[in-house]
């Protein structure tokens, strides 16, 4: 198995299982990013190990990738101490820095130092880290891809990942290869299982090809997220995005809802906070089937012979008849109101 591997998927399927499932389809997977930097500048990143206190770190606001086990990385680093140096890049003329890999550790060192147990850790604790220069990364592309590239690879490693970072990884990576192939760039350097210096093409490769290399997931896998991405509704995308829904529940929705449906399942699953599983989905379009969307628009319709009736007659009530239409019209609110 290669570095360039995810540990899991939410969903109720985890990443092996779906590997096992499209083995036939899988390619070799690879490490990507060996040869970027030039001689030079790798010597200077290796010299720019530096321990800069916590007040200085920023985290970066690019970075949507989920967050997990931080109790158990808080307790590892509370015992054995920061293992891994975290990577940043300078942040402004202000010595701030910004981090670049290593969310997770620096959110479980933000609960070592909120935790009164542990008064050692505290903001002005010395943390080490790299410092990188993304402008080094030797591709073309735009400063703010190079640093998008720079956050997949650093923390592909590190990171625990969901369906979410799964969908996040893929349309990240759909935009470096874009630019890539815009700028003509036919290949970029990664490393195999072995270590060995291989060449990644871009010219001439199918998009989902290379995406199977760099984020070490099959192809039948990334042609399911791809088929969400092309035909759900922004709704489930978005929520996929978030992690509200799994990628199986957001393909099933795909398949069997419309867009209302997708809506009111997107509902379900964030407002009401309820989980949303794929065995679900079916059942669910049969509820939402049978409803039927007032709109003032279509109240206006359906009232349309009375207010027709109204604009060319005066209609006087008795008290009878004035009652039953304050019965009705306070049933209608209730109705409409959900009161």
């Amino acid at each position: 198995m290669g570095k360039f591997t995810m540990k899991s998927i939410t969903g109720g399927e985890n990443l092996d299982e779906l590997k096992n499932k499209d083995d036939e389809q899988r390619e070799e997977k690879v490490q990507v990013g060996a040869g970027l930097l030039s001689d030079v500048s790798k010597d200077t990143v290796k010299m720019e190990l530096t321990h800069i206190p916590r007040n200085q770190i920023l985290k970066n606001p690019d970075n949507k990738y989920s967050i997990q086990g931080i109790e158990q990385l808080k307790e590892s680093i509370r015992v054995y101490g920061l293992i891994n140096p975290i990577n940043v890049k300078s942040k402004d003329a202000d010595n701030r820095y910004m981090v670049l890999g290593g969310e997770r550790r620096l959110t479980a060192i933000d609960e070592l130092i909120a935790d009164p147990d542990v008064p050692e850790w505290n903001a002005y604790t010395l943390i080490p880290c790299v410092v990188k220069d993304v402008r080094d990364i030797n591709l073309k592309l735009s400063e703010k891809n190079k640093e998008r590239y720079a956050l997949i690879t650093t923390n592909m490693n590190q990171r625990k990942y969901t369906d979410a970072d799964a969908y996040m990884e893929i349309k990240e990576w759909k935009e470096i290869i874009s630019e890539l192939r815009e700028n003509g760039v036919t290949s970029i350097p990664g490393y195999d299982d072995d270590g060995n210096e291989i060449e990644i093409a871009i010219k001439g490769e199918k998009t989902r090809d290379i995406l199977a290399k760099t984020t070490g997931m099959s192809r039948g896998t990334i042609n399911r997220f791809e088929k969400v991405d092309k035909n759900a509704s922004e709704d489930i995308k978005q929520s996929l995005m978030q992690g509200d829904v799994s990628l199986g529940v957001a393909e099933a929705a795909t398949e069997k809802l419309d867009e209302e449906e997708q809506k009111a399942l997107v509902k379900d699953a964030t407002v009401n906070q309820t989980t949303v599983n794929v065995q679900d989905v079916e059942s669910y379009k049969r509820e939402v089937s049978d409803e039927v969307l007032i709109t003032d628009a279509k109240l206006k319709k359906d009232l349309k012979d009375v207010l027709r009736h109204l604009k060319l007659n005066q209609v006087y009530l008795n008290s009878t008849d004035k009652e039953k239409y304050d019965n009705i019209l306070d049933r209608l609110k209730k109705v409409l109101m959900q009161e």
